[in-house]
């Protein structure tokens, strides 16, 4: 783009986004009344427009000027569907409009079901293809605040972390990082203490980051966080943890520890995998024994533990190989390692049935599909032409009282289905189970391809097997938190 272009949008965005901190309603019209000129052409103004409109409306709750910067962000993408910018910018108006919902009926999070599962699968995409780290950042932590607002705690923090990677000194998502530890210290889930720690070390990021910030969220972000520094977090930042050995700094380290302390390790307890459902009351007309959950989620916290620990052998190379393979000219990776890692990430994802099986036992589902699995038992198919699905009569019971666990774990189901952005963890898996995978030491473009071989390089491999690793311990901690509020109401 030449230089005067540059400087022609950059003086017209910086005229509409001063005007916007001082009336959004101003903004808005002044965006609507945006023409092409000589210099600046149709799909530059559009693209500015569409921005203006939908930061606008969202300041102003004007619900029209984000729907109508949605409508053109759409086109430019249709027209664009490559660029990870657009798909970004569509994914905000996407998260505007749906935050504009009328709550009022209480099925807010069906009514913006679809809306927001697509922003999030746009937002992963500008995180895997951009070359921008500004960009992947700010993605990262639109994806957290995207899951926070549907109770999936666990994984908002861990996108929270990997935006706080991707640029060290993105200040939101340490506030945000922060904020989330600090409400679940409050609340009693996890150690107080160490949720305070860490919190005061994303606090001091935080601190030092306010121009970081005015440039991600504007003025509004950075007033609006302000308060954390008023919080009552620990004196201290906490410190990593010392003296562990290799697999324990694994898990430390990828945060995989199955704890409702969601980071810290804490190696004074005798188990430090300490997740447990703490008790299950029975209806009088059953018969005395322990739950059957109970039982249920033994199996699956073990399960889980055996995946994590044969993850970490497979990353470590630790099995004698006893065969010999065939070179196949293409640097695949042949050998237990290998095969090991896929198992590993198979197991883990396996654990995920075995979730809704309990689930549908522990809350009495009465209607069972005849293949009860991971993705069928929150939702029935919807007889109404205008919603793709209802909730079963059990867990409609569950949310109308308040289980917001329930809907963590819905939403979170739809995401590994169809078009979801957790779909490629799914993928994997089948293919491992049905046909092949084989592992390749760099790239995968040169391959031959055959349509029952899938092909992956070691890193994303590694990578994809310690996120879903994180994915599943995160269901783990929502079902126990299901179970955890059903049961309060039961007392209450």
């Amino acid at each position: 783009m030449p230089k005067n272009v540059n400087a022609e949008i950059s003086d017209l965005q910086r005229d509409l986004y001063g005007l916007l901190e001082k009336n959004p309603g101003e903004a808005v019209t002044a965006a609507r009344n945006l023409i092409p000129t000589g210099l600046l052409g149709k799909d530059l103004i559009d693209n500015l427009k569409a921005c203006v409109l939908v930061d606008a409306g969202k300041a102003g709750k004007d619900k029209e000027a984000v729907e109508d910067g949605v409508k053109i962000f759409r086109k430019i993408f249709h027209n664009n569907p490559e660029r990870p910018d657009i798909r970004y910018n569509l994914a905000n108006g996407l998260f505007g409009l749906s935050e504009m919902e009328d709550v009022s009926d209480g099925v807010w999070h069906l009514n913006t079901w679809e809306m927001r599962r697509e922003a999030r699968r746009f937002y992963e995409f500008t995180t895997r293809n951009s070359k921008d780290p500004n960009l992947a950042t700010q993605a990262l932590t639109n994806v957290g605040n995207l899951l926070w607002r549907s109770y999936r705690w666990v994984e908002a923090y861990d996108s929270y972390i990997e935006a706080l990677n991707h640029d060290p000194s993105n200040g939101i998502a340490a506030a945000r990082a922060a904020q989330l530890l600090l409400y679940y210290a409050d609340i009693g889930i996890g150690d107080p203490e160490v949720l305070k720690g860490v919190a005061l070390r994303h606090i001091h990021i935080f601190k030092d980051s306010s121009e970081n910030i005015l440039k991600y969220g504007g003025r509004h972000a950075l007033e609006s966080l302000s308060k954390l520094l008023e919080s009552g977090a620990a004196k201290k930042p906490d410190r990593e943890p010392a003296n562990l050995n290799r697999y324990e700094s694994f898990v430390a380290k990828n945060r995989l520890a199955l704890s409702a302390t969601i980071e810290g390790l804490d190696r004074s307890a005798l188990y430090w995998d300490s997740l447990i459902i703490s008790s299950i009351n029975k209806p009088v007309n059953i018969k005395s024994g322990v739950s059957p959950v109970i039982a249920m989620f033994n199996i699956m916290k073990a399960d889980y533990l055996l995946a994590r620990r044969l993850a970490y052998y497979a990353f470590k190379g630790r099995f004698p190989e006893s065969g010999n393979y065939y070179d196949t000219l293409d640097n695949a990776n042949y050998g237990m390692d290998s095969s090991l890692i896929t198992l590993a990430q198979r197991a883990c994802f396996d654990i995920l049935d075995k979730v809704a099986i309990a689930a549908a036992e522990y809350l009495g589902i009465k209607d069972l599909p005849k293949s009860v699995h991971f993705g069928n038992i929150w939702h029935k198919k919807s007889r109404k032409t205008e919603v793709r699905f209802e909730w079963r009569p059990e867990i409609l019971a569950e949310v109308e009282k308040g289980n917001s666990a329930i809907i963590a774990l819905a939403e979170l189901s739809e995401d590994l289905r169809g078009r979801g952005y957790l779909k490629v963890k799914k993928s994997l898996r089948n293919a491992a189970t049905h046909r092949f995978v084989v592992l390749h030491k760099t790239s995968v473009e040169k391959v031959r391809k055959n349509k029952y071989i899938d092909h992956y390089t070691l890193d994303t491999i590694r990578s994809e097997s310690i996120s879903t690793l994180k994915m599943v311990r995160s269901t783990l901690l929502y079902f126990v938190e299901m179970i955890a509020i059903h049961e309060a109401q039961i007392k209450d």
